[in-house]
Parts: structure tokens; C-alpha cells; sequence
């Protein structure tokens, strides 16, 4: 059994609200959740970048109060899921020539070309979030996921660096420092923390794009056998499609909202022309309920979602302009779909229109004791972090490892990472 001390909570801070999970880890591997809370922060939090911070302080302390008083336990645990626009990614590498007389490649030199792409020197107001290893490069031209006792003349360490602003960063940090007492555990990227939140089946040679549509900022992240192979952030979600009705429909942007909401419990079809003349009410504050045609919306959400896709599979062929690393090859595991903005209808056959893959909406890994609103594709971020939370809890309680041993556990699958992150 599992003492008080063993509750893990995970916040996520969005443009849409502040989601609050607590669990406990289960002896099969499940998590409990034990409490739960969600408030709005519209206005507040814009592109994932708190701009109110003391009216965002008091909505988290609102929530985190609420949430120790459904748990009947203090949160001790915190761990963080950050975005915003502030959130870049860079491939770096790092090289050692090899010495050994039969230049066969040895775990020293593997060791010693990733101390040397991690020495890679971000612009002073940046700071690295995570570090994950993509591929390592044998004579400049071989790549491979493990090359110990592989003959060459020069080994190449390809890693992938997830950083972010510092100022914005110590923003978040000092905002949940003053209003629960004590620094969170940790931090993770948002696109970083959904998968461990998703039921991913990252087999040798079948990558994985998983997209997170939020409300402000939509993040995407590949990952492929050994690690992350890419990361990015689009600043485009579920805000700007109400926004795009607003001016569209020429009515105001929160009745846009609740018409979205309405479209998605509806289950409105995107891609059926069959009921595009019918008319549908969108409910108006303080005027008369208006009519329109269901055409409109439809054709507004569905180029909006078009662009939004397209620029993530610009980006991604933009990336990966080695031969060795096109993204079609990589992505044999398909994309998984999650955040709010995956609940939109069809947006499963939009996206497979456009990336030519299978596609999937994802749902909350194993997770029990809640009720059906939190398993949806909305909460894998919030998921993932009790995951992850619980894993580095784990590693936290284990001996301090040496270099050597943390590169190893490095190499090992991405589920057994030691995640370096932003700490305060």
C-alpha cells in the first residue's frame, strides 16, 4: 500500500483553464486518481504565457484548495506541464574521433560524443528543459540507435534539446511557489508529459506523432524507438477557430465558444455535405437566438484545421531533410490526436487527408477512481505528468547514479528516460 506521502499532482496552466490531478500509484502499474479540479482562465493566460499573474495565483489557489479538500490530503508532489510560445527545440550534435586500434566503438566513446552534443550553449535567457537522445551518426554518414562495437573512424551524437525562455519559466515557477509554500518537483513540456500519458506502442521502427490541440497553442512531438526525434509548438488551437466564427458569423467570440462546445457534443460532421443546408440555433447572451446554415461553421472549422495542419507537416518536412530521417518513414506508428481540440468531429479523417497516416484519438493511459470527464483526450497532458511524476519519483529515490550510469539509462527506451529538467 501506498502511504500519504506517495500522492503525486499534476497541474497543467492553459489558455482554456487550470487542470489539477492528484493520484496514487497502484501496485498494477494504474494510477488512482484521488482528486481532481478545473477552472477557467480565459483571458488570463494567452498562447500558454500567463499575462495576469495575480489573478492567475488566486484561480490556482482556488484550485488547489479545492482539490486538497476532495483528496483529504496536502499536495506535496507537484509536477508541472509548461507551453507557450516561448517553447523551442534544436537538434544538436556532438563528436569524438575513435581511437582504439581496431576502431571498434566503445561505451567511453558513446559516453564521450553525448557530453559533447550536451555542451551545445543556449542563448543566456534560455534554458534547457529536456534533453533526449535522437540517433547516433557513424564516419558522418551511418545512423543507428546503438553503435557500441561498430568499427568507424568518427562517432556523432544526435541529440534533441527542448528549451524555453527563462524569465517566462521563472514566471510559472514563482507563481505556484507563492501560492503552495514550497517549489514544484519538476517541470515537463506539455507535448513531452502526453506521452506518458497515452497508450503508446513504440515498437522498433514505427514512430509516433502525437498532437495536443489546446485552446491557445497546439504542441506536436515525434517520438521513434530510442527517443524524442522532434519537437514544436504551433500557436494556433481552439481560441483562434472561435475566433474565426466570430468574424465569420459576425456574432461575438464567447457565443462562438459555446457554439464549438455545441458542434462537438452534436457531433456535427465536418466532411458530410448531406446536412449543409440544414439550419442549426446558436444560442445568443442577452439577443435572440440566431439561425445559420450548418455550412458556415463547418467550412470555417475545416479550413482552419487544414492550415493548422499542413504548417505542422511543413515544419516536420522541413526537419527532417536527411534522407535517412524522412518523416514518412519515421511516423510507421501513425498520429494520435489529443487535447480539446481532438473531441472536434472528423478531425481524424481532416488530419489523415492531409498527412496521408493512420490516425487516432488518444485517450488517459490507465487511470481509475474518476468519472468519465477525465478520460478524454483533453486530460492526457495532465495524465502523463502523474506518470512521469511517478517515475522520477522512483529515480529520485534510487541511489545518485554517476555519469556513465545516467547516459546509459539515457539510452535505454524513451518510458525509461531520466528526463533533465528545469528545476527551482
Amino acid at each position: 500500500m501506498f502511504s500519504s506521502q506517495d500522492s503525486i499532482t499534476a497541474l497543467e496552466i492553459g489558455t482554456a483553464s487550470i487542470k489539477v490531478l492528484m493520484g496514487k500509484p497502484k501496485e498494477d502499474g494504474s494510477i488512482a486518481i484521488i482528486g481532481y479540479d478545473e477552472i477557467t482562465t480565459l483571458n488570463r493566460v494567452i498562447k500558454g504565457d500567463i499575462i495576469n499573474v495575480p489573478a492567475v495565483a488566486d484561480l490556482l489557489s482556488q484550485v488547489l484548495n479545492n482539490v486538497e479538500a476532495v483528496s483529504r490530503e496536502r499536495i506535496r508532489n507537484l509536477y508541472v506541464a509548461i507551453s507557450g510560445s516561448h517553447i523551442k527545440s534544436i537538434n544538436v550534435i556532438g563528436s569524438v574521433p575513435v581511437t582504439s586500434p581496431d576502431r571498434i566503438i566503445t561505451n567511453n566513446d558513446i559516453i564521450e560524443a553525448t557530453r559533447n552534443a550536451r555542451g551545445y550553449n543556449l542563448p543566456l535567457e534560455q534554458k534547457d528543459i529536456h534533453t533526449f537522445q535522437r540517433t547516433y551518426i557513424i564516419d558522418d554518414s551511418q545512423r543507428v540507435s546503438n553503435p557500441e562495437g561498430m568499427a568507424g573512424n568518427k562517432l556523432t551524437a544526435d541529440i534533441h534539446v527542448i528549451y524555453g525562455n527563462y524569465n517566462k519559466i521563472q514566471t510559472i515557477c514563482s507563481v505556484i511557489h507563492d501560492v503552495l509554500g514550497a517549489p514544484a518537483n519538476d517541470i515537463a513540456f506539455a507535448g513531452i508529459a502526453d506521452f506518458y500519458g497515452l497508450p503508446i506502442n513504440n515498437d522498433h521502427g514505427k514512430g509516433t506523432l502525437v498532437i495536443d490541440i489546446g485552446a491557445g497553442v497546439t504542441e506536436y512531438v515525434v517520438f521513434y524507438n530510442d527517443g524524442c526525434m522532434h519537437s514544436g509548438q504551433i500557436t494556433v488551437g481552439c481560441e483562434h477557430i472561435a475566433n474565426d466564427l466570430s468574424i465569420g458569423l459576425r456574432i461575438s467570440i464567447d457565443n462562438c465558444r459555446e457554439l464549438l462546445k455545441q458542434l462537438k457534443q452534436q457531433g456535427v460532421s465536418l466532411i458530410d455535405d448531406s446536412d449543409s443546408e440544414r439550419d442549426i440555433e446558436v444560442q445568443m447572451s442577452l439577443q435572440p437566438t440566431k439561425i445559420i446554415k450548418q455550412s458556415i461553421p463547418k467550412q470555417i472549422i475545416t479550413l482552419r484545421l487544414n492550415e493548422l495542419f499542413k504548417l505542422i507537416k511543413d515544419e516536420l518536412a522541413s526537419s527532417f531533410i536527411d534522407e535517412d530521417l524522412d518523416m514518412t518513414k519515421l511516423l510507421g506508428g501513425g498520429i494520435i490526436l489529443c487535447g480539446g481540440g481532438a473531441l472536434i468531429p472528423d478531425i481524424k479523417t481532416l488530419a489523415k487527408s492531409i498527412f496521408n497516416l493512420p490516425v487516432e484519438i488518444g485517450y488517459p493511459l490507465n487511470v481509475s477512481g474518476v468519472g468519465k470527464e477525465i478520460n478524454s483526450p483533453k486530460y492526457i497532458t495532465p495524465v502523463g505528468l502523474l506518470y512521469l511524476g511517478h517515475r522520477l519519483d522512483l529515480l529520485e529515490k534510487e541511489s545518485a547514479p554517476s555519469f556513465r550510469q545516467t547516459v546509459n539509462i539515457e539510452l535505454n527506451k524513451l518510458k525509461d528516460l531520466t528526463l533533465k529538467a528545469f528545476r527551482f
